[in-house]
């Protein structure tokens, strides 16, 4: 029954991040390709727990390197094409 409190936790998360990237985009960030390298430097703060999790042993590091490379492809799609 675990699973149905992360699948809520889940959304719950989703829709927030949605609306504070809103609030952010529409009244603090004037640039949107401020907003991408700001939120490539808030993404580079949790490196630390990624590698952490790494020397543990936790993680292996083909799945940490397929991690770093979706949150690089992440970025890209997220900047705006003019």
């Amino acid at each position: 029954m675990s699973w149905v409190f992360f699948s809520i936790m889940a959304h719950l998360f989703w829709s927030g991040t949605n609306i504070a990237e809103k609030n952010f985009v529409d009244k603090r960030f004037k640039n949107p390709y401020f907003y991408v390298v700001a939120s490539f430097l808030i993404g580079l703060l949790f490196a630390p727990v990624f590698i952490y999790f790494l020397i543990e042993g936790v993680y292996s590091f083909k799945i940490l390197l397929f991690l770093f490379l979706a949150a690089c492809f992440g970025a890209i799609c997220a900047a705006p094409v003019s």
